[in-house]
């Protein structure tokens, strides 16, 4: 265990005592790099457990056939489309289900994937994907680079991250290759603006060692030598803040309004012009 900043190694100052299900792990801030991360950050064998035998397995709080107002996988797929081409060759790390790769495979020339998630394999090769069931710094060198790296939702997860993106850097890019990268962000309006324990026991978890700002995501790829760009995005609805900050607790389904349980009849009907507190929230919301 180490209260040492993963980027630049300053002593951190302990903001929390254990994270979410009560385990007992610290959570420390570098004021320096603006993070926060979990003391186990460097122990590489107990974060490997973690992910033994598909203990854990990512399911994102979507229903099926709900149409959401903010969807992730759109999100990154039209950020990344100006790039795409049949020359290229992209690697997807962590790809789950396998979602984003069925999205880009038909505009790139190879689409692959890692993923240590067995299910997920099986469905993902019997599709046709090439997917290695291993983590990163456990697969050969390609025999050639990618020109493409994408990894959503999963640089949080890496223990010694620095050592993680050097080793992509050595062996798995070229020097024009461009790399996607999605990560929760610690200026979270309900971590960072209100103080909601039940949200904070949320946030807090023991898969996640790191809580990037743009600050500290843009240091640490620097520090690696990468040149980078950034931009902040609000996936959750409006109308999912006021349930925690009324509640405690997240909002139902992430796209309808109809279930915002905290608007009252009589508030429905007191809005000007005709309109219902459901849609002036979900005009303000789409803003």
């Amino acid at each position: 265990m180490i209260d040492k900043c993963p980027i630049c190694y300053s002593k951190g100052y302990k903001i929390r005592d254990k994270v979410r299900g009560d385990v007992p792990i610290k959570v420390y801030r570098c004021d320096k790099c603006y993070i926060d991360f979990l003391e186990i950050w460097d122990e590489k064998a107990r974060v490997y457990k973690f992910y033994d035998k598909d203990n854990y397995v990512f399911k994102p709080n979507i229903k099926q056939g709900i149409k959401m107002k903010y969807n992730e996988y759109d999100e990154r797929f039209e950020n990344i489309k100006p790039y795409l081409s049949k020359d290229k060759r992209l690697l997807d790390i962590g790809c789950g289900d396998g979602t984003f790769l069925k999205m880009v495979d038909p505009l790139v020339g190879v689409a692959e994937g890692t993923e240590i998630t067995t299910y997920h394999v099986n469905n993902l090769r019997k599709q046709g994907f090439k997917i290695y069931d291993c983590l990163l710094h456990e697969m050969q060198t390609p025999e050639e680079p990618y020109d493409i790296i994408c990894m959503f939702a999963l640089l949080e997860h890496v223990p010694v991250v620095t050592e993680f993106l050097e080793d992509l850097k050595k062996r798995f890019i070229h020097e024009e290759s461009l790399i996607f990268i999605e990560v929760p962000n610690l200026l979270d309006p309900l971590t960072s603006c209100y103080d909601i324990p039940e949200y904070r026991d949320f946030f807090y978890r023991e898969y996640h060692l790191y809580y990037f700002t743009e600050k500290s995501l843009n240091k640490l790829l620097q520090v690696c030598g990468f040149k980078c760009e950034t931009k902040p995005v609000l996936q959750a609805s409006l109308t999912n803040h006021f349930h925690w900050l009324h509640l405690g607790k997240g909002q139902p389904t992430t796209t309808d309004m109809s279930n915002v349980t905290l608007i009252r009849e009589p508030i429905m009907k007191i809005t000007p012009k005709g309109n219902s507190f459901i849609e002036i929230l979900d005009k303000v919301d789409n803003f």
